[in-house]
């Protein structure tokens, strides 16, 4: 059993303890525990490359989000705020299989210019999107950008807002 990290509340600055501190990159297999608030964050995602365990006990993730790239993940019960400053194309970022996004909190203002989803699948098959709340708001006409609440491609047997 891997031990779990706490990440957050006194020391909200400890995720560069296990995150690479340009690309995001987790550097540890140890299951994560976030806590508190996340932003100003030297990356724009954390980015899930292995199979950890994540605990979200009253945390906010403010313009930062989570690329999921390991398979069989669960992130639940975390609350996103992204404003037209966030740059990530997406508060979540699923490419892997078996992965659960559920009972989380959205609250996004799409940034102009720029192709932005608060959830985007890509070649995830058996992704679940379950009980998740979405305020999504597109302030500008942002014409030829692509601005969806959720976004699911190429993933097989994925199903969404049951």
């Amino acid at each position: 059993m891997n031990k779990k990290v706490i990440l957050g509340i006194e020391n909200i600055d400890n995720y560069q303890d296990y995150f690479n501190s340009t690309t995001g990159y987790l550097t540890t297999s140890d299951d994560l525990k976030f806590v508190g608030t996340f932003e100003n964050v030297s990356f724009d995602n954390f980015v899930i490359n292995q199979n950890v365990g994540l605990t979200f006990n009253n945390v906010l993730f403010k313009n930062v989000g989570f690329k999921l790239l390991a398979d069989n993940l669960t992130l639940s019960g975390a609350n996103f705020y992204g404003d037209a400053s966030s740059s990530n194309g997406a508060s979540i970022y699923v490419n892997a299989a078996n992965v659960e996004v559920s009972d989380n909190t959205f609250e996004l203002i799409a940034p102009e210019g720029q192709d932005f989803y608060a959830i985007n699948v890509l070649n995830a098959n058996n992704a679940k999107l379950l009980e998740n709340i979405i305020y999504y708001d597109v302030p500008t006409a942002n014409a030829g950008n692509y601005n969806h609440v959720v976004r699911i491609v190429g993933s097989k047997n994925s199903s969404y807002f049951q």
